[in-house]
């Protein structure tokens, strides 16, 4: 009896670990985009392995280690944005890589670490923007452009859900309200994550009411995970051929 008892708990133990979360190196693409109001996007791209929680054939929580991702970019601003007589932005840089970060079907944290550079009159005059911790956590950051206009970056966390920050230009206007939307998706073995991270952007310049930059950060991750059936299966087959040695060691 009990040489019969040893492999079916075997067999019941194997099969019980297909459906529990267990934690391996999964395969992934990812793409990381950070938005500075109306410019056009800072992209980069990562891909290999991460570690990441598996349960039902589902990735439901995972990291990604510091420096996955590096942007390092300038953008021309042509025609250049009058903003007073004798200054005109010309150009724009985005240079920074990404702090640890951890995630899960909800959001998650992970900030990075960098700034941007606006330039004025072709690169004459420069003023720094600092960015770290201002993307992807729940931060306030106050800097000050060219020294001394007050620049305040609020920040939240990643979101799987919609975010809503206001866009008012410089100089003053109406405002308006800037979204994006974040998803999560499973079909047929993929699993795609699309996260938000909202930060507000409040330039105070002297004798002009404050104008509002909206930033957001994208993160696209996409793992290539076996679907719940599959999973079964291997572990079903897992727990056969387990039962089949042990009868062959015993005959």
């Amino acid at each position: 009896m009990r040489k019969w008892c040893a492999p079916f708990l075997s067999a019941a133990f194997v099969l019980g670990l297909a459906v529990p979360s267990f934690a391996d190196p999964t395969a992934f693409d990812a793409t990381f985009t950070v938005e500075l109001g109306t410019f056009p996007g800072f992209s980069t791209t990562a891909s290999g392995t991460l570690n990441a929680t598996l349960a039902g054939g589902a990735i439901t929580n995972f990291t990604i280690p510091a420096s996955t991702f590096k942007i390092q970019k300038l953008t021309p601003v042509s025609p250049g944005i009058v903003l007073q007589k004798g200054l005109t932005l010309t150009g724009v840089t985005f240079k920074a890589t990404n702090l640890k970060g951890t995630f899960d079907t909800k959001g998650g944290k992970g900030s990075v670490k960098g700034d941007s550079t606006l330039f004025f009159n072709k690169g004459v005059i420069s003023a720094n923007i600092p960015l770290d911790d201002a993307i992807g956590t729940t931060n306030t950051v106050n800097a000050k452009l060219l020294g001394l206009v007050p620049l305040t970056l609020k920040a939240k966390a990643w979101t799987i859900g919609k975010a809503v920050l206001q866009s008012v230009p410089l100089g003053g206007g109406a405002a308006v309200n800037v979204t994006r939307t974040g998803k999560l998706e499973a079909t047929g073995g993929i699993n795609r994550f699309t996260f938000i991270a909202p930060t507000q952007i409040t330039i105070t310049a002297p004798g002009s009411p404050p104008s509002q930059v909206p930033s957001f950060g994208t993160l696209i991750v996409e793992f290539s995970v076996p679907e719940a059936a599959n999973a079964l299966l291997l572990a079903t087959g897992a727990a056969v051929l387990l039962l089949v040695g042990y009868r062959r060691s015993v005959a």
